[in-house]
């Protein structure tokens, strides 16, 4: 176990140390030992053969839990089964928005459009940050004033840690040093476009996903750049680079006609009268991976 010092990392010593097993079976702590001199541990124990559970370490210091990277290997030792821990601080840290990532859906007629939203979210001082008497928020964000059904990706954080009210998105979650991600996903009506985000604080680089193929984008310097496809679809992509605060990115979409009846032929054939009519219809489907950069699928995440 270690903890950056002012040279260097240091060992933490004395330390209680758990192994965790995490199966569909059962799952729970199986074994704990105390780190030595050196921040060294052991723990023994025993899997069936076929076993197929994965299995983490994790300790507490200064309140909070730091895991290990999990494992399923018989024998472990070097990185895989390091645990690097940090002192906290509610005071003097801050959270810098590194990327920004917007896809927006297309939709049917009278349907809402489905928006993500992805931060990635970068703690690049050496301390855990907490929020400040357990309620002021680490980090917030606007919310667009007509997002309806917003929702936050489970497992980046704690339940209770992310609020959400008053249009207004709040992290109360200890933020280990390291990059985080943080994925919102609502709903806007067709009459919440042109959608407008409004960057809170400059930003490395900007990603625009949209899937309708006559959408307009713009920021300050934003380029469209090879599209990506997803499940057959093909997704406009857009990226931007060294965004300064308050820059703003739009996005105007079509309007989506609702289908209408053109004129009734009536036709006596038997009796039957056959009435014509045409519809137009879009598929709606949810992208995946972004591409360059590759933050939206497989960042690395500090726990």
């Amino acid at each position: 176990m270690l903890t950056p010092g002012d040279t260097g990392m240091l060992p933490v010593r004395g330390a209680w140390v758990t192994l965790h097993r995490i199966g569909q079976d059962s799952a729970g702590p199986v074994d704990s030992v105390r780190t030595g001199a050196h921040g060294e541990y052991e723990i023994r124990y025993r899997a069936a053969a076929d076993d197929s559970a994965a299995w983490t370490v994790s300790t507490t210091f200064a309140g909070i839990a730091h895991f290990s990277s999990t494992f399923g290997e018989p024998d472990v030792a070097g990185d895989p089964a390091e645990i690097v821990v940090f002192d906290t601080t509610s005071a003097g840290g801050e959270l810098h928005v590194r990327g920004r990532h917007l896809v927006v859906h297309a939709a049917r007629a009278g349907e809402p459009r489905r928006v993500m939203e992805v931060f990635e979210l970068e703690n690049d001082g050496p301390k855990t940050l907490l929020a400040r008497d357990g309620v002021v928020p680490v980090w917030r964000t606007s919310l667009p004033t007509q997002a309806r059904g917003v929702t936050v990706d489970e497992g980046a954080f704690p339940a209770g840690t992310v609020r959400i009210e008053r249009g207004e998105l709040s992290l109360v979650a200890p933020i280990t040093p390291g990059l985080r991600q943080l994925a919102i996903r609502y709903e806007l009506p067709a009459s919440a476009f042109p959608l407008e985000r409004r960057l809170a604080e400059s930003t490395e680089f900007l990603e625009v996903l949209v899937e309708d193929p006559l959408a307009r984008v713009t920021a300050p310097g934003l380029d469209e750049v090879e599209r990506a496809t997803s499940e057959g679809h093909e997704l406009r992509r857009f990226l931007a680079r060294q965004l300064a605060a308050n820059a703003v990115v739009r996005v105007e979409v079509p309007t989506v006609a609702r289908a209408r009846r053109g004129p009734v032929i009536a036709v006596l054939v038997g009796g039957t009268v056959l009435v014509l009519a045409a519809a137009f219809v879009l598929a709606l489907r949810r992208p995946r991976d972004a591409g360059d950069p590759p933050a939206l699928v497989g960042s690395r995440a500090s726990t």
